[in-house]
């Protein structure tokens, strides 16, 4: 027995016995709410944070793509063109002395330059099963063949961070969400014919990167500070789903190993809408179109504003998504011959 309380007892006074204190249910209530608002205020800034880490990852994609196409460029004297074909091209034409054999049909530009942007060996791999094959390859057609083969493999190096997912594109494909600017509009099906008599100056739309197979950096008269070369294309629907209803429709993002192969003269031999863009022409915007299966053609971003693109120099800008029709067109076109201030 305590001693203390005993002695309390005998000089008349009993100790009080205090009842533990602790939280009313109006003071947890308010301490609840406080914590929920502080996480309300710093949830946001947590994710502009990672936004701007994946943005920065995004940037270092572009940037290392510029220059795997000016190492490229520097060993075979050509800027890689936006899809290899054999038809109406011939692979054994190319001036820039491509390693790949005939066989090797519709690749895009993305899958040249992947021994300058550090894949040598997916490059070989690839090489590998294109030359085994005794008939023309088509990257999607063969679909069982390259089941789990090398256009299925994703490549880091082509997938913005703030996309998500697993990085398979159509069919499974491993995608590339950034696209060749090749120029403003698409290419009229009456020029894809005339392709296979003249492929030197048939089906220019102006751009930097696009089925010529001898373009070279001097060509680009403009200036290449002022010349979009490679730039993003989001793995989503256009903005608003405009004339966008169907299935085929709802997807915006490329591959990387290359576009579809066709067998109409009609088509140029190839659909290039997987590994170019177009912009700046009338209902051809960044992120909408005003044209049914248009998204497929223009440039679009996971990025609030605009989208990232390298330009002709290696440099990485911003390009609001606001930018003028005008200003659009001068900085998709390599050769136009007009001054500009630059939006960025």
């Amino acid at each position: 027995m305590n001693t203390s309380w005993i002695i309390s007892c005998l000089r008349g006074r009993v100790p009080t016995v205090r009842a533990a204190t602790g939280f009313t249910l109006v003071e947890l209530l308010v301490v609840i709410a406080i914590i929920g608002t502080l996480v309300g205020l710093l949830l946001p800034a947590v994710q502009a944070a990672r936004e701007t880490a994946r943005r920065s990852s995004c940037q270092n994609n572009l940037k290392q793509i510029g220059i795997a196409i000016h190492n490229y460029a520097d060993a075979r004297k050509t800027i890689p063109p936006s899809a290899v074909d054999n038809y109406p091209y011939q692979n054994d034409n190319m001036s820039g002395g491509e390693a790949l054999n005939k066989n090797a049909t519709g690749l895009a530009w993305s899958a040249l330059i992947l021994p300058y942007n550090e894949n040598p060996v997916l490059y070989d791999k690839m090489v590998a099963l294109a030359t085994s094959s005794g008939t023309s390859v088509s990257w999607w057609t063969q679909g069982g063949y390259w089941a789990g083969q090398v256009a299925l493999t994703v490549v880091p190096a082509y997938r913005c961070p703030s996309e998500g997912g697993t990085g398979a594109g159509p069919f499974g494909h491993g995608v590339c969400n950034y696209g060749a600017s090749a120029g403003t509009t698409t290419i009229a099906s009456a020029a894809c014919v005339g392709l296979a008599s003249n492929p030197s100056v048939s089906g220019d739309q102006g751009g930097m990167i696009w089925a010529k197979q001898d373009m070279r950096f001097k060509d680009v008269t403009d200036g290449t500070s002022k010349t979009l070369m490679v730039v993003e294309r989001a793995s989503t629907p256009e903005k608003g789903g405009l004339n966008c209803g169907g299935v085929a429709c709802a997807y915006a993002g490329g591959t990387w190993a290359g576009p579809t192969v066709q067998n109409s003269p009609a088509t140029c031999g190839m659909n290039t809408a997987l590994c170019e863009t177009y912009g700046g022409g009338s209902g051809y915007w960044i992120g909408r179109s005003l044209w049914t299966y248009g998204h497929v053609f223009l440039n679009s971003s996971k990025h609030v504003g605009g989208v990232q693109a390298v330009m002709a120099d290696g440099a990485v800008v911003f390009v609001n998504e606001n930018i003028s029709d005008t200003t659009h067109a001068l900085l998709r076109r390599r050769n136009d011959g007009q001054n500009f201030n630059m939006p960025f």
